[in-house]
């Protein structure tokens, strides 16, 4: 018995949804996604951030003293290319603490340590001074990390 034209629609609709059911399963569970204000965001990668940045020299240096290596945040040079990498710790945000114990629990952030930027400024003047880039183009790759970090 052929189907009517409104079962027909109905198959033609169950087949695609199973077929598309195959591809949700792909999904990264929503437990590693978290909320940014009204926004629901995409979990962070495990080690941060990395950018390369173009041009971010003159100088074609191939010496590991121009690098700098900091917890926080890692600067290495392929040329006159830049590649930064930022942890997830400054790049993420950070996780709430709750202390229970008391009438109430109290929520809170933990205290981040904001002296890494400066360090890391100070660490870029010193490779200008060494000859790694110039000192103009020390100053222009930390604002192009800053416009990259927002």
């Amino acid at each position: 018995m052929p189907c009517s034209m409104t079962f027909r629609s109905k198959c033609l609709l169950l087949g695609a949804v199973l077929a598309l059911s195959g591809c949700a399963a792909k999904q990264r569970p929503a437990t590693n996604w978290r909320l940014g204000g009204s926004l629901l965001l995409p979990p962070l990668p495990p080690q941060g951030r990395s950018v390369l940045l173009r041009n971010a020299r003159s100088v074609k240096k191939a010496d590991t003293a121009c690098d700098i290596a900091g917890r926080e945040i890692q600067l290495s040079w392929r040329g006159r290319t830049a590649q930064v990498a930022i942890s997830r710790d400054v790049t993420g945000p950070a996780a709430a603490v709750v202390l229970k114990g008391g009438p109430a629990p109290l929520v809170g952030t933990p205290v981040r340590d904001l002296g890494w930027w400066p360090r890391f400024r100070q660490d870029l003047d010193r490779r200008a001074q060494s000859g790694c880039l110039a000192a103009r183009e020390a100053k222009n790759l930390s604002a192009r990390i800053e416009n990259t970090r927002s």
